[in-house]
């Protein structure tokens, strides 16, 4: 049997793995891309799926499997997102970094 997805979320300044319906969490990440690996990596062993949400809230990464989404489109999804929320004002980063797409 399938277990519960996993959700990577804003946590204070930093990224936090939990399970879905679940108050609790399970770690706690600095980057944002360290979270989304723990998440990829369990929801693979749990043969489930996970979803990536951005500061704002706003669901930017639903994976239906866990191996339906490349490491690049991860990444991708990454860049997009800390390009939008610096767009917005929310700098998350102490200046914009140079990255490729």
């Amino acid at each position: 049997m399938a277990g519960k997805n996993l959700h990577v979320i804003p946590y204070e300044k930093k990224w936090a793995v939990k399970d879905e319906g679940s108050s609790h969490i399970r770690s706690v990440f600095e980057k944002k891309e360290d979270a989304i690996d723990a998440a990829r990596n369990l929801a693979r062993s749990r043969k489930t799926s996970f979803l990536v949400y951005g500061r704002n809230g706003q669901q930017l990464l639903p994976t239906e499997t866990p191996s339906s989404i490349s490491d690049d489109e991860i990444r991708a999804v990454i860049r997009r997102g800390i390009r939008e929320d610096w767009e917005r004002g929310e700098k998350t980063l102490s200046e914009p970094r140079r990255l490729k797409d």
